[in-house]
């Protein structure tokens, strides 16, 4: 085939999976899917709080950088406080990514075989573009830990001036207040010039370094005032997130989160064989920069997890997925038919672990219901239309963020409402809080959202059956249902 040729027909598989990854992340986006529990949480501290308020523990014991929150509440101030301007940093997250990774990739792999296959797993991953229409910051993650990469690839401190090495310094301090995780890149760089160049940096990277030192001065102060927020999530995340010294707990961990990273895709022994082959291919190819940093950066989070400063589990390490990626798809810089046994057979392993990316997982991508959770929105409208003065709103502890979030979203108020808390988790004892409830008042329970652990919708539903019910239904897992006693 001619050399122009070929070239076209590059040029244009990678404009389809551009177009792909783009109206994938676009379509998930403009479903404007109700907000769930965690989002709801977390937009509660945008709602309550002023552009400089986020140094400070968040409500609902939330987490994430002041710069991603102060830089959404700024966008809600022009657009308002809808789904949309929530989502808006995430999605452009996403859509930007997707020509990042590009430009990493192509300067990671000379062949175009590896740069299509990297950019189709990028594309189409299925969390990649779940996080690009959910409020967190987790695609956000995604992109500053790549384009932290790319850029710091490029960088040499040796060949900087002191003013470059500053200006350098100082936009490099902003990265961890944009993205905890890019704090682990800014870590491999340092450790790569260290390891290049040894005792002859030292002043150089003093000079880089200040600025970051200022910043994490800020974070330590910060952290003081979270202490009691941060032994409560490192509780949360200790028998998830935080690798332990046991082969039982390595294995769970690398088994869950590559369940998570490359879902649908079940075959964990296989993208295991292909993840050790890129790295295997990583060490043969020391003088590529992005797969060094990459490298260091995945070190990085694992001594974090194992030290408990930052957890490997799921959505808190989705920033790890194009590093992985990366790592699988260097295998097919030796494909040749020189080498027709090892290209087969990788060939083989690649297309068996991702064969979960078939028809069925398009169409599950394109459909209308995609990404929908616990439909909060619907459910406290419906009550909200029907809703008579003389009414009690009730609802689970495990709704109150839905709540507050949607009762101002539908600028809705009334003083009648409560909270139905369950100190012991135990039937009996909901029982006997419902009964206690007067009963010459008419109630609207609202059960957004329940707590999988311990569960109180059944709860209700079964008090509830020799009670006077003119009102039940439920919205996609939200519950709401209306008794009348007078």
């Amino acid at each position: 085939m001619d050399k122009t040729v070929k070239n076209n027909l590059y040029l244009i598989i990678i404009a389809v999976i551009f177009i792909i990854g783009i109206l994938l992340r676009l379509k998930a986006y403009l479903l404007v899917r109700p907000l769930w529990h965690d989002e709801c949480s977390l937009a509660i501290s945008i709602l309550d709080r002023n552009i400089l308020g986020y140094f400070r523990a968040l409500a609902h014991l939330q987490s994430a950088p002041p710069l991603f929150m102060m830089s959404t509440k700024f966008i809600t101030l022009i657009a308002g406080f809808k789904e949309l301007a929530l989502r808006f940093i995430p999605q452009i997250s996403g859509l930007l990514s997707i020509w990042i990774f590009y430009q990493l990739t192509r300067q990671t792999f000379k062949k175009k075989t590896s740069i299509i296959a990297a950019n189709i797993l990028f594309s189409i991953n299925y969390y990649l573009i779940y996080y690009s229409q959910e409020f967190k910051q987790y695609s956000s993650d995604v992109l500053l830990v790549i384009t932290a990469i790319l850029v710091f690839s490029k960088i040499n401190l040796k060949n900087l001036t002191t003013k470059q090495l500053l200006i350098a310094g100082i936009l490099t301090s902003l990265l961890p207040l944009i993205s905890i995780p890019a704090t682990f890149v800014i870590g491999a760089f340092l450790i790569t010039q260290i390891i290049k160049y040894k005792k002859s940096i030292i002043n150089e990277l003093l000079i880089f370094f200040a600025p970051i030192a200022c910043v994490m001065l800020v974070y330590l102060i910060t952290i003081k005032q979270q202490t009691q927020q941060i032994e409560q999530l490192k509780l949360y995340w200790n028998d998830l997130g935080f690798i332990k010294p046991s082969i039982k707990n390595i294995l769970l961990t690398i088994k869950t989160n590559y369940a998570y990273y490359f879902r649908p895709n079940k075959l964990v022994v296989i993208a295991i064989i292909m993840t050790l082959a890129g790295i295997y291919e990583t060490f043969k190819r020391r003088t590529n920069t992005v797969l060094i940093l990459a490298f260091f950066t995945i070190l990085e989070a694992i001594f974090c997890s194992i030290m408990q400063i930052y957890p490997i589990y799921e959505r808190v390490s989705l920033y790890l997925a194009p590093l992985i990626i990366l790592l699988i798809s260097i295998p097919f810089e030796k494909f040749s038919k020189s080498k027709i046994y090892y290209t087969s057979i990788y060939s083989i392993l690649f297309i068996l672990y991702f064969s979960g990316y078939n028809s069925g997982y398009f169409k599950h991508l394109f459909s209308n219901d995609l990404f929908l959770r616990k439909d909060s929105r619907s459910a406290l409208q419906t009550i909200i239309n029907s809703y008579k003065e003389d009414e009690y709103i009730l609802y689970n502890t495990s709704s109150d963020s839905e709540y507050f979030y949607y009762s101002r979203y539908f600028k809705f108020s009334t003083p009648k409402t409560g909270i139905i808390n369950l100190p012991v988790y135990k039937k009996e004892l909901y029982n006997s809080i419902l009964n206690s409830l007067p009963d010459d008042r008419n109630y609207w329970f609202y059960y957004a959202y329940d707590n999988s652990k311990e569960p109180v919708v059944e709860f209700l539903l079964d008090w509830s059956k020799d009670k006077k019910v003119t009102f039940q239904k439920e919205f996609n897992g939200a519950v709401i249902l209306r008794i009348q006693n007078d």
